[in-house]
């Protein structure tokens, strides 16, 4: 590589510079070429730069990153990974509205898992450039091609990087062969999984972001199995409607989530749950189980018999609302002559049911794992507005009889935490009967049970917590 040195030296200097072919007489190219082309880099910002850019190229040419590339720098904090990793939900939708950005959302969010992944190797490694360069023992391969007919897609050593950046939670790694050749991603089966889905109400959001990361990094879902919120992002999924659900719970607000509350007094529960239902219908074909792509089961919890009923047969719809039929809040749901509740119950975390499946993986998501520091005391940003919780609790108030003392504790708070405690607890027990796998934790003070009005964060949490907690998972199964 030392003529290549020599050539961004002269660069710098305003000398005669020797070139290839392929940059022609375009500028950027010939900038590109002449200071950054098969210089070999050692800083781990600059590494970042082009794990982002060349995660963009993907199916575009390389003139059009480089056009962009003063855009990411000042999408992307410069290229900051420690700040990229902290990206959120509300800064990914940023990144999808900014026009100097190749506004693919699987990209953008790759870039983000990408940062995430690489503060990971940092913390093994001390550096990114101490892992990279570790392939080829710290010293420059030295091709001689003669013409670019000559150069591979892929070779024995961007094969192994790949895998080995796929392994360690990595999402679209593409390496290039040149820095004018298209980019092409290493090919490779994907895990199947069957994937169990918990309950936990709001916090079943988080479902969405682990489905996205699954989905991102090379993992198949055959079948899903759910239990209340479970059951329903398992059902929207197996319809393929889960990007429009996501995108319309992110656009709710408090009074929103209010308004689909229709009250029934003395009917077995505070809220009929029809309105919901009607919302949730432009999400949701009117199709029977056994027709869809793949395996779905809804688990409820028939407590007149004191048994958990698997329903893997008949209308998804009835199967979701018979689901997530919450003690107290939602009526129950009659089906089969079957009066059921809540699927969480009986069991939070249903993983027997995919027992029988030809999967490679069972990944189950835990709604109801040890409370996180992280969390702790967490309010949604906007503090002024009124939580789910309190409009419930005021609701609750105009019931009380005149007179009444209310104690410190209101109805919705002790449903709140008793069903939380309820659900950890028999969740512990499923998970240590039937562990899956691969367990994926979402602490339960991540948010109240009711707070649907916090989507974005939440999902974001998810898509993290699987980021996180996956690729360790499958280090210990290899």
């Amino acid at each position: 590589m030392p003529e290549r040195r020599a050539r961004a030296a002269d660069a710098r200097r305003g000398g005669e510079v020797k070139r290839c072919a392929w940059p022609g007489e375009d500028p950027l190219y010939i900038r590109y070429h002449d200071r950054d082309w098969g210089v070999p880099l050692h800083n781990d910002r600059k590494l970042f730069e082009f794990l982002v850019l060349e995660g963009a190229q993907a199916g575009l040419s390389w003139i059009t990153i480089l056009k962009k590339r003063t855009a990411y720098r000042k999408a992307f904090d410069r290229f900051d990974f420690n700040e990229v990793a902290r990206y959120g939900e509300v800064q990914v939708r940023r990144l999808l509205r900014n026009p100097g950005l190749v506004r693919n959302e699987l990209k953008i969010r790759s870039a983000v898992n990408n940062a995430r992944a690489f503060l990971r190797v940092r913390e093994e490694f001390g550096t990114f450039n101490k892992y990279i360069w570790r392939f080829v023992e710290g010293e420059p391969v030295q091709n001689r091609w003669r013409s670019l007919k000559q150069i591979p897609a892929r070779t024995t050593l961007s094969d192994a990087i790949s895998k080995d950046l796929k392994q360690r939670g990595f999402s679209l790694w593409i390496v290039s062969a040149t820095g004018k050749s298209r980019s092409l991603p290493v090919v490779e089966d994907k895990t199947t999984v069957s994937l169990v889905l918990g309950s936990g109400g709001a916090r079943g959001y988080a479902h969405i972001g682990v489905i996205r990361w699954l989905e991102e990094n090379g993992y198949e879902i055959k079948s899903v199995v759910g239990s209340s919120m479970g059951a329903l992002i398992g059902g929207i999924y197996a319809l393929g409607k889960l990007d429009e659900y996501r995108d319309w719970v992110c656009t709710i607000d408090k009074l929103d989530v209010f308004r689909l509350l229709d009250f029934s007094l003395g009917e077995g529960g505070l809220v009929k749950g029809e309105k919901i239902m009607n919302a949730l219908r432009r999400f949701m074909e009117d199709r029977r189980i056994e027709d869809l792509t793949i395996s779905y089961t809804a688990v409820a919890s028939d407590i007149a018999n004191e048994k958990e009923v698997w329903i893997n047969r008949g209308n998804i719809f009835e199967a979701i609302r018979a689901s997530i039929s919450l003690p107290l809040f939602f009526t129950p749901y009659r089906l089969n002559d079957v009066y059921l509740l809540d699927g969480g119950i009986l069991n939070p975390v249903p993983i027997a049911p995919t027992f029988q499946d030809a999967t490679q993986r069972i990944i189950a998501v835990n709604l109801a794992g040890s409370p996180s520091s992280e969390y702790r005391g967490q309010q949604p940003e906007d503090k002024e507005d009124e939580g789910l919780g309190k409009k419930i609790q005021e609701f609750l108030e105009t019931l009380r009889p005149a007179g009444t003392i209310r104690e410190k504790l209101g109805f919705y708070d002790v449903v709140d935490q008793a069903f939380d405690a309820m659900q950890g607890t028999i969740a512990r027990q499923k998970i240590a009967a039937y562990p899956p796998d691969v367990l994926v934790e979402i602490p339960r003070n991540l948010c109240g049970i009711m707070e649907f009005d916090r989507a974005p964060e939440i999902i974001d949490a998810g898509y993290r917590a699987a980021a996180d907690q996956i690729p360790r998972a499958e280090e210990r199964l290899r």
